[in-house]
């Protein structure tokens, strides 16, 4: 009887040791874990290498610094205790003075057409495909017509290349209380806008007359910025 319980007794040794005795799920420390699904692991230490997460793998980030996060996603809401800033460059001619406002450094001006019709303007080629918004401003000059009477104009900036949507409008109104010469200046006026660019580099409007004596028109325009 006691040979057998020994023999018993060395065989249950055995078959323990192999399997990390008592209380244990796996005996030693595993150096590979290939295709296995843990069913919620806890880690103690650092996690080594370069896992790869699934892309449903909600993780929280402890660590403050993150320059390897190049991308949030959809934030519903952001709050900073200091200043926002942007390193992306902005096109040429042009110097970033806040994170999404580009502006440029040497004005130019582009000569305007006063139009009736729908009608695409440019600033020469400046502006780059990034560019949603562009600021312009716009030079306006009244002309007398040789008689006593308003001259003005509007200016329809357009959200598309048809002209169907007003986005905003630029309204002038001069008076030419005494009869001058057909074509004589009479006033001149500045106004800068923020106008959506339906293409590169590229916006829409539409004006109620063509300019001319007795007439407010568009002299030219300058882009003053960007927004990306």
């Amino acid at each position: 009887m006691k040979k057998l319980f020994a023999i018993l007794l060395l065989h249950s040794s055995f078959a323990f040791a192999q399997i990390g005795g008592f209380g244990s799920g796996v005996g030693g420390v595993p150096s590979t874990l290939s295709s296995q699904v843990l069913d919620s692991p806890s880690f103690i230490g650092t996690i080594a290498g370069t896992p790869a997460w699934a892309s449903s793998q909600a993780i929280t980030l402890s660590t403050a610094a993150q320059p390897n996060v190049t991308s949030l996603g959809t934030l519903t809401s952001i709050a900073t205790s200091g200043t926002v800033s942007s390193v992306k460059a902005c096109a040429a001619g042009f110097s970033r003075i806040s994170p999404n406002f580009c502006r440029k450094t040497v004005q130019a001006t582009n000569a305007w057409t006063n139009a009736t019709a729908c009608t695409a303007r440019t600033s020469g080629g400046v502006l780059p495909a990034g560019a949603t918004m562009a600021m312009i401003r716009l030079t306006w000059i009244a002309r007398a017509n040789n008689a006593v009477g308003a001259r003005a104009n509007n200016t329809f900036f357009s959200n598309d290349s048809g002209c169907s949507v007003t986005y905003a409008t630029d309204a002038q109104t001069a008076w030419e209380y005494v009869a001058t010469a057909a074509g004589t200046q009479t006033d001149v006026r500045v106004s800068i806008w923020i106008v959506p660019l339906v293409a590169t580099d590229t916006f829409y409007t539409t004006q109620s007359n063509a300019g001319g004596n007795g007439n407010f028109s568009v002299n030219d325009h300058a882009v003053l910025g960007y927004f990306d």
